[in-house]
């Protein structure tokens, strides 16, 4: 992995690398060295860390890496809180990414990013219009997450992806409120670790 230090914070890669003139997918090495990265290193701790004892880390820039040190640290009174905030940005972001990677209709899977959202509301809105001012049997172009072409729907497939859409969002939505009342009611850092989605 490769990456950046901005203000304190390690800044990973994203491919594709977007530079001023032009976009590189999977770049390799000596191309995102070229363009100021460094390889991110883990240096993990290897001794017993104790009950009262807490992981953490030291980021250290050298001249080819960002290096992640581990350390162990004794815990503060408000560690508990730190660690609840920790796992709801991780439930966050997993919440996030199940929901934008999409939902299965019809045995193909359809994207949910917000711009998928979006054309696929407006896609539903084009057919509505499109049966209230008569017309019989409207198709309608959309198309599958991994499809390149897009192709004719007929009203009943759009209105199943509508619903099947509506049933996945709901559905990420309970299982990430199950969890946020899982974590506010944990009251050991067991508890809290064992929160998974």
């Amino acid at each position: 992995m490769y990456g950046k230090l901005i203000d304190g914070n390690i800044q990973e890669f994203e491919n594709p690398l977007k530079l001023m003139d032009r976009v590189i997918f999977n770049p390799s090495a000596k191309i995102l060295v070229e363009n100021g990265y460094k390889e991110i290193v883990e240096i993990p701790y290897t001794e017993t860390v104790e009950i009262d004892e807490l992981l953490t880390y030291d980021i250290v820039e050298t001249e080819t890496q960002i290096q992640k040190v581990w350390k162990k640290e004794k815990k503060t009174e408000d560690v508990l809180g730190q660690i609840k905030e920790e796992k709801l940005q991780e439930i966050t972001l997993t919440r996030e990414q199940k929901m934008s990677y999409g939902f299965i209709y019809k045995d193909e899977l359809y994207g949910f990013s917000k711009t998928d959202e979006e054309n696929l509301s407006q896609t539903n809105l084009m057919l509505l219009n499109m049966l209230a001012s008569g017309v019989e049997d409207p198709q309608i172009l959309y198309k599958p997450k991994e499809v390149v072409s897009m192709r004719l729907y007929n009203k009943e497939d759009i209105f199943g992806v509508v619903q099947a859409a509506a049933e996945h969002k709901t559905n990420i939505w309970v299982r990430f409120n199950q969890l946020c009342i899982e974590l506010d009611g944990a009251t050991t850092i067991e508890e809290v670790k064992k929160i998974a989605w």
